[in-house]
């Protein structure tokens, strides 16, 4: 059962959520995963094929209009031999965003270990103290490509909900997904011994949804039926750039301390395809899947305050504004399992 009754720090109903209020001890930190279609040096091939087709962004503008806003980006199919590409994007957000990024890479996952994972995130306001790549155990393959960990821990110690993050993130395998879905039951026990903590989000590409898994797989996929574990990202929300409408890209976690901070229905994929005037096979260029992005109670930062205009912020305040202290009955979780209709693509 996967309802979650949640006292947010932040409850503003009325307003789209970008930035909070610094007086109200709120602050945005957001958390995002995107598998980058074969991120390789071709991504960013000169001339780009999206301005040769008229377009007026190449596929690096569109990747950095994503990832910019995020404080923790997992990215997944990285597949550069050189391991130049990630660096690249890195130094070119640093350079057009005036904001500090950093880079953490996994090793080389996978049967032909062709891929890698990767973590861009902002080192001003977390710095990494631990990564791990799963052990499987002997005699066992259990995924395609083995999970791999990052820890951090944030510099500000204002608020102190959100200072110490573990994420894993996955690329499971389309066909194996059912099965690899459900040896993820077991990594969330490693990754809590392991690095010695009870809460633990995974986020990634898990292919669940439409033909990989089917409605009638659910009940036996132990990471949804075990009360112990939340999902964030509903049956229903469309996380691919393709004509289909599956929810390949999940995000699950375990422990108080993603329930305490996560900022209720505030996940999205926003769809880059249609801002940027693509079609599918333009998109696809950049990639088959958006970026998922999902928004934490996190530590204080100057520059996700939300400035409001001058003599309106006490009224935005007072009236759209609630703390933890609110009654938690209006803030209950979406329940995934009430979508299963959304499950198939659409024609």
């Amino acid at each position: 059962m996967h309802v979650s009754r949640i006292k947010p720090f932040c409850v503003i109903p009325f307003f789209i959520i970008t930035y909070t209020l610094s007086s109200t001890g709120c602050y945005a930190f957001i958390i995002c995963t995107w598998n980058i279609f074969r991120f390789g040096p071709g991504k960013f091939s000169v001339p780009d094929v999206l301005i040769t087709a008229g377009k007026n962004a190449s596929r690096m503008d569109i990747i950095i209009d994503q990832l910019q806003g995020c404080d923790i980006a997992a990215i997944q199919e990285y597949m550069d031999v050189q391991q130049t590409v990630m660096e690249t994007l890195r130094l070119e957000i640093v350079r057009r965003t005036g904001k500090p990024f950093s880079l953490d890479l996994s090793p080389r996952v996978g049967r032909n270990s062709t891929e890698q994972y990767a973590f861009l995130y902002r080192s001003d306001k977390v710095i990494k103290t631990e990564t791990a790549l799963y052990p499987e155990r002997s005699n066992a393959d259990e995924f395609h490509r083995d999970p791999y960990f990052a820890r951090f821990s944030t510099l500000s110690r204002t608020n102190h909900q959100l200072q110490d993050i573990l994420l894993g993130t996955v690329h499971l395998d389309p066909e194996d997904a059912v099965e690899e879905i459900n040896s993820l039951v077991g990594v969330f026990d490693w990754a809590q011994r392991y690095f010695d903590t009870p809460d633990v989000m995974v986020i990634g590409d898990y292919n669940a949804g439409c033909s990989y898994v089917k409605e009638r797989d659910w009940p036996r996929i132990q990471l949804w039926t075990n009360k112990t574990f939340t999902w964030i990202v509903p049956h229903d929300m469309d996380t691919t750039a393709m004509a289909s409408v599956c929810a390949y890209t999940r995000a699950v976690y375990t422990g108080q301390t993603f329930k305490n901070t996560y900022l209720e229905n505030s996940v999205e994929a926003p769809d880059f395809a249609k801002k940027f005037n693509l079609n599918s096979t333009q998109a696809r260029l950049v990639s088959d899947h958006r970026l998922v992005k999902m928004t934490f109670n996190g530590p204080d930062s100057k520059d996700n305050q939300l400035h409001t205009p001058s003599g309106a912020d006490t009224l935005f305040r007072h009236y759209y504004i609630r703390q933890s202290s609110s009654s938690d009955a209006i803030h209950k979780q979406h329940h995934p399992r009430s979508d299963f209709g959304a499950l198939e693509p659409t024609p």
